[in-house]
């Protein structure tokens, strides 16, 4: 069975993008240490700086306010982060801000990568976590926004994306691979884009998928990371 019949035959489950607010996370969790990296596909409004609460109480005034800055085209520098895996990220430095973005951190890796995506009504993000171990220097992170299957190509390795659905892929180490990208739009298998991408070991890329406002295509968004000379993040 060929790659675009086995797209053709999968049965198409509506999924929520539930990377956004996983369950089974309390407000009552113990404060942990973990570091995070931010970008974003866009920015809502003057919404280009958030603020993250940090390390103990308020009463306490061990309370540490964190600036968050966004940026569309690379990944921020590591921001080391003090409390519960959910992060509440405020328009401004004060406890009675209401957030405009939260995210539930999965798992139990200590570094995270956040994708912020403006939400439909444009008054704040939803937020993608991808743990650092999942997303390694040389490779590609498929995140499948949209509402149709995607049935991705790169070099000879195939990933089938249910909307909600995430992958990675490797690279080619610095050569250049042929990428096929079809969708399944009203029961109807399309090539929607056909291109070479590359990457080599110190370079990182997250590619987004969504549909277009009032239209049947698929677009994309690539945000890139490059590894510095001293191993961390360059903006």
């Amino acid at each position: 069975m060929s790659f675009l019949q086995y797209f053709q035959l999968s049965v198409l489950v509506g999924l929520s993008l539930v990377v956004y607010m996983p369950a089974g996370l309390c407000a009552q969790e113990a404060n942990k240490k973990i570091s995070i990296t931010v970008c974003a596909t866009d920015i809502v409004g003057d919404l280009n700086t958030l603020h993250l609460a940090s390390g103990g109480k308020p009463a306490a005034k061990t309370l540490k306010w964190l600036d968050i800055p966004l940026n569309v085209f690379t990944v921020s520098q590591p921001i080391e982060v003090i409390g519960p895996r959910t992060l509440n990220f405020l328009a401004a430095a004060t406890l009675d801000s209401p957030p405009v973005a939260s995210a539930a951190i999965p798992g139990d890796a200590t570094s995270y990568l956040l994708v912020f995506v403006p939400n439909k009504d444009a008054n704040g993000y939803r937020i993608i976590p991808i743990a650092e171990p999942d997303f390694p220097y040389g490779s590609y992170f498929l995140v499948n926004c949209s509402k149709v299957r995607l049935a991705v190509s790169i070099g000879d390795q195939k990933k089938l994306l249910k909307p909600g659905e995430q992958a990675n892929v490797a690279g080619a180490n610095g050569k250049s691979q042929d990428v096929n990208i079809h969708a399944s739009i009203h029961d109807e298998v399309r090539l929607i884009r056909s291109t070479r991408w590359q990457l080599d070991e110190n370079q990182r890329e997250v590619v987004l998928f969504y549909s277009q406002t009032d239209s049947d295509l698929v677009g994309s968004k690539h945000i890139m990371a490059m590894r510095a000379a001293d191993g961390k993040p360059e903006r």
